[in-house]
C-alpha cells in the first residue's frame, strides 16, 4: 500500500515467487487487463536492472497498453486460455 513500489530486493523476490528472470535475455512483453497495471509492471521491471545488463537493452521489454481490453476484441489474433483442471 502507500501508493509507492517496494525497494528493488523485494521486487525482485517478487518475480522470482512468480518465476520471473528480469535479466532474461528474452522479450518480455507486459499486459494487464486494461493497461494500467502493466505500466506498474514494465516499471518495476527496470527497477529490477532490466535492459542496463550486457546484451540486452529496455527495448527487449514491451508494453501492451491495450491489453486485453483491446486483445480479447480481436478475433485474428492468438489467445491461450489456462486449462481448467478438477482436484
Amino acid at each position: 500500500g502507500g501508493g509507492y513500489f517496494q525497494d528493488t530486493a523485494a521486487l525482485q523476490a517478487l518475480f522470482q515467487e512468480a518465476g520471473v528472470d528480469p535479466l532474461t535475455p528474452q522479450t518480455i512483453v507486459c499486459t494487464c487487463g486494461s493497461g494500467v497495471s502493466a505500466c506498474s509492471l514494465y516499471l518495476a521491471l527496470m527497477e529490477c536492472g532490466r535492459g542496463q545488463q550486457e546484451g540486452t537493452s529496455a527495448g527487449d521489454t514491451l508494453l501492451y497498453d491495450g491489453s486485453w481490453a483491446e486483445w480479447k476484441q480481436l478475433d485474428n489474433v492468438p489467445k491461450v486460455f489456462p486449462v481448467q483442471t478438477t482436484s
